[in-house]
């Protein structure tokens, strides 16, 4: 088992995984078609059928049908989990629990913050001196990691990661146990024996859960976030880009794996995103003179590598997006379409922009206009907006 740290988005869209049944194919549509009516969708539960609306700074809950079963008013809302919606009633300054009917069940007071809950856990907060203060609690509001923490987010059934925000991060378990020490920057962590890849004034390296250092990194090297989804990830698929420095945006990259074993030597390639197995590269190409006065330029290509370094996608494109449900947008000649991992152009490039797939539905533009595609690149849906 793995964990990779994420940012927590305050309108939870609800990150999912890249599946295409029918089942979540309708709702993604469903989705998609309300966004024309609201300023942004989120993803719907798979159980309740319900999703977290927002519109004119404004949030509430949708059914599939479209019905406001909590109507948008001043509230903070969640994705629904247990079966349960808990939303921020702003103006009465209460957290409260509803059904997927919209009863309120539950009302929580004297608390900051109620992320909603997941297998009858919660991670709350409270306000102090310092900030909110964040811990784990139940649906009855027993409290099983005190909140003195100011970030906390699960990473498995047992434990949970945590920040102090001074002297860096740990793990702690249900009980409030201290398992790994709260003094480390971490990218990543194995959750079967908490031995991880993190930094601290020595620079980079695995430890063990005590904190043993079982391989050193170094000083001169910086992971390299992948954007998934507006989600910045270190870690993907077993990899890791690292860059020979920390602030240049021309600095040299490198991949390696989760023993910190090279696969791709610093400086070989441009990499950025890696998702679905692939890495995407950039690679300087040299492009024939115009006529005398002009020398041979040089200019960046996009392609895509594996996990073993190896091309599979040879760098030809003008920019590419990562992959998602097996496609990737690529831009040739200032217009985009999608080519599938083995680098078949499955959509022409005829839009003027694109974005990845999700359940089956990807958004592209054309002029001024936008709209919604399906896997064969037929619009099935305008849209407002991106």
């Amino acid at each position: 088992m793995k964990f990779l740290i994420i940012v927590f988005l305050v309108f939870n869209l609800q990150l999912v995984g890249h599946a295409q049944s029918p089942a979540l194919k309708r709702l993604e549509f469903k989705r998609l078609e309300l966004e024309n009516t609201y300023k942004g969708v989120g993803y719907f539960d798979t159980i309740s059928g319900i999703a977290p609306v927002y519109d004119n700074g404004k949030m509430g809950y949708l059914d599939t049908s479209g019905k406001q079963i909590l109507p948008i008013g001043s509230y903070q809302t969640f994705a629904f989990s247990d079966g349960i919606g808990v939303y921020h009633d702003i103006e009465q300054k209460t957290f409260k629990a509803i059904d997927k009917s919209g009863k309120v069940i539950k009302e929580f007071k004297n608390i900051a913050s109620l992320q909603g809950f997941h297998n009858g856990l919660a991670v709350f907060g409270t306000m102090s001196e310092e900030g909110i203060l964040y811990g784990v609690m139940d649906f009855h509001e027993n409290i099983l990691i005190k909140n003195k923490y100011p970030f906390i987010e699960k990473i498995s059934e047992k434990y949970y990661y945590v920040n102090s925000n001074k002297i860096g991060a740990g793990v702690v378990n249900l009980a409030g146990d201290t398992l790994i020490p709260i003094q480390y920057g971490t990218i990543y962590i194995d959750t079967s024996d908490l031995h991880f890849i993190g930094w601290t004034t020595i620079g980079y390296a695995i430890f063990d859960s005590s904190g043993k250092i079982k391989k050193y990194w170094g000083k001169d090297v910086y992971p390299e976030s992948s954007y998934i989804e507006g989600v910045p990830y270190y870690e993907r698929d077993s990899v890791i880009i690292i860059k020979d420095q920390w602030s240049s945006t021309n600095a040299k990259t490198a991949l390696v794996n989760l023993n910190l074993d090279t696969i791709v030597p610093m400086g070989k390639y441009n990499l950025s995103a890696i998702n679905e197995g692939l890495v995407r590269f950039y690679e300087s190409v040299k492009v024939e003179k115009l006529d005398e006065r002009v020398t041979t330029l040089q200019i960046s290509k996009c392609g895509f590598l594996n996990t073993k370094g190896e091309i599979v996608i040879p760098a030809k494109f003008d920019f590419a997006q990562y992959f998602t449900e097996g496609l990737s947008a690529v831009r040739q000649k200032d217009k985009w379409g999608y080519i599938d991992k083995a680098g078949n152009i499955v959509i022409s490039p005829k839009f003027d922009y694109a974005l990845p797939f999700h359940h089956g539905y990807a958004k592209i533009q054309i002029k001024d206009n936008f709209y919604i595609i399906d896997r064969d690149g037929k619009i099935v849906l305008n849209s407002k907006s991106y």
